[in-house]
């Protein structure tokens, strides 16, 4: 399993759902990329630190997403 979190979500930020994806013992070490369409350095930290990876929407090769998701699932972290 792996995900892939927007930060605009509606009625919360994608960082307050990884952090309670951090906060629960089943899913504490889910491997997680934020994606975002802001490329905010604070956002890419908060990302970092909370374990997860980070790209800029406009900024990225969608096959970059896909080999990031595959080494995920392979359980490599990036």
């Amino acid at each position: 399993d792996a995900a892939l979190l927007d930060v605009l979500l509606p009625g919360m930020s994608g960082f307050d759902v990884l952090e309670s994806i951090r906060g629960k013992d089943e899913t504490k070490d889910l491997p997680v990329t934020v994606i975002s369409n802001f490329n905010q350095q604070k956002d890419k930290e908060r990302a970092t630190a909370l374990g997860a990876g980070f790209f800029v929407k406009a900024l990225v090769n969608p096959d970059d997403i896909v080999n990031q998701v595959e080494q995920m699932l392979l359980g490599k972290h990036i």
